[in-house]
C-alpha cells in the first residue's frame, strides 16, 4: 500500500541512486574514471573538511537538546559500560594497593574508591559526548545529501540556459561530480547564503526523518526554495556560476576554493 511517505521515500531513494550510484570497481565507465583521476588529485577533502566546519556552526544544537535525543537505551549501554570499566578498575587497584604494600588501610580504601569514581565519571562523560559528536556529525551528513540532492535540480537549471549540457555525463560521473558541486557551493557562497541554505537544508532532512506527514509535494517545494537560493547566489557570482557549469560538462576545477584559483592565475 502507498502512502504519501512512502511515495516520498521512493523518490529520495531515486536521487540518492543518481547522485551517489554503486559502483562496480571493474565496471567503471571512462568518463567516470577520467573525472575519478582529477577528483583524486584536487583539494577536495580539504574544502570539504573546511565546508562541513561551515555546516556545523549552523547545525549545531544546545548540548540540552542533544541529549534528549539519545535514546534511554544510549544511557543504559553508557551507563553499563561505565559500571564495568569501574569494577575492573576497582579489582585492580585492589590488586595493587594491597594490605601487604599498604599498611594504612583507610588510605588504602579511600585511595581504590577515588579511583574507581574517577574511571566511572570520566566512563560516562566520554560515552555520552561520543553520543553527542555521532548526533552531530549524523546532521551535517544530513544536510550535505541534501545538498548532493540539490545538484540534480541545479543541472535541470543549467540545462534550460545551455541545451549541450549532458545528464548521462552528470550520472557517469557521480558520485564525484555532485560532491564537487556541492563542496563548489559551500565554499564559494557568501556566508549569509551558506547559513540560509543550510537551515533549509537541516529543516527538510529534520521532516524527513521525524514527520510522518511529510509528503513529497512539501518536500519539492522547499527544494525548490533551497534552489532558488542558489540561483540568486550564483547570479551575483559570475565565476561560481561558470566553474558549475564546467564541472557538469565533465572538467574538474583548478581548486575547489575559486578565490585561492584566482590568486594562482595572478601569479
Amino acid at each position: 500500500m502507498y502512502t504519501p511517505k512512502t511515495v516520498l521515500n521512493n523518490q529520495i531513494e531515486k536521487e540518492n541512486k543518481f547522485v551517489s550510484p554503486m559502483r562496480n570497481f571493474f565496471d567503471d565507465p571512462k568518463e567516470y574514471t577520467n573525472f575519478n583521476n582529477e577528483f583524486i588529485k584536487s583539494d577536495y577533502d580539504f574544502v570539504r573538511y573546511q565546508n562541513r566546519e561551515k555546516i556545523g556552526k549552523t547545525t549545531d544544537k544546545p548540548l540540552k537538546d542533544i541529549l534528549k535525543h539519545i535514546k534511554k537505551l544510549d544511557y543504559v549501554l553508557v551507563l553499563g559500560i561505565a559500571l564495568t570499566l569501574g569494577g575492573m578498575t576497582y579489582s585492580a587497584t585492589n590488586y595493587y594497593l594491597s594490605p601487604k604494600k599498604v599498611t594504612n588501610q583507610r588510605t588504602r580504601q579511600i585511595d581504590i574508591a577515588l579511583i574507581t569514581t574517577l574511571v566511572v565519571l570520566l566512563s560516562l562523560v566520554m560515552g555520552t559526548g561520543s553520543f553527542v559528536m555521532a548526533y552531530r556529525e549524523k546532521d551535517i551528513n544530513e544536510v550535505e545529501k541534501i545538498y548532493n540532492r540539490l545538484t540534480i535540480r541545479l543541472f535541470d537549471a543549467f540545462k534550460e540556459i545551455d541545451s549541450s549540457l549532458d545528464k548521462d555525463l552528470f550520472e557517469k560521473c557521480n558520485p564525484d561530480m555532485a560532491q564537487v558541486i556541492t563542496a563548489l557551493l559551500i565554499a564559494n557562497m557568501k556566508d549569509a547564503d551558506v547559513k540560509e541554505l543550510t537551515k533549509l537544508a537541516n529543516k527538510i532532512s529534520k521532516q524527513i526523518e521525524e514527520s510522518p506527514d511529510f509528503t513529497l509535494k512539501e518536500y519539492t517545494a522547499e527544494m525548490k526554495q533551497a534552489l532558488n537560493i542558489i540561483t540568486n547566489a550564483l547570479i551575483k557570482n559570475p565565476d561560481l556560476c561558470a566553474a558549475i557549469s564546467s564541472t557538469f560538462k565533465g572538467n574538474m576545477p583548478m581548486t575547489i576554493n575559486l578565490s585561492k584559483q584566482k590568486i594562482q592565475k595572478q601569479k
